[in-house]
């Protein structure tokens, strides 16, 4: 038992260089051994056949491995543009002079009356302005 774990153990480290800077392909091989564990797991569990998973298996590490970097990157990026088109209108309103319209802290009750249009904003309790489609 204790010879078999052994053997397993110089498999693994054959399979995993230390960093990825020691390897030509830089990482590349790291990924492979990550899916080749992938697979042996999905063996065991009988998920894919015996035999080729070697090769499926390695193609889908490093498939996997680089769509979901691409896939956050592209989050990270999405975040980044929302954020930045959410500061500019903000600065925009600013420097028109209007304060930001949002019911943040709770309802705001305007002390015009309903029909008056307050602040380029007019609130949909009367029903004329809903007939004129504004």
């Amino acid at each position: 038992m204790r010879e078999r774990e052994a053997r397993t153990e110089r498999e693994r480290e054959r399979d995993l260089p230390a960093s990825a800077s020691e390897t030509r392909d830089g990482g590349r091989q790291r990924e492979e051994s990550n899916g080749k564990k992938i697979a042996e797991k999905r063996e065991r569990d009988g998920r894919i056949e015996r035999g080729n998973y070697r090769r499926w298996c390695i193609l889908a590490g490093r498939r996997g491995i680089e769509a979901s970097q691409q896939e956050r990157a592209r989050r990270r990026r999405a975040g980044e543009r929302e954020r930045r088109r959410r500061e500019r209108r903000a600065r925009e309103r600013e420097s028109e002079g209007r304060r930001p319209v949002g019911r943040r802290r709770g309802r705001k009750r305007s002390s015009a009356p309903p029909f008056v249009f307050s602040l380029g904003k007019w609130n949909a309790t009367e029903p004329p302005f809903h007939w004129f489609g504004f």
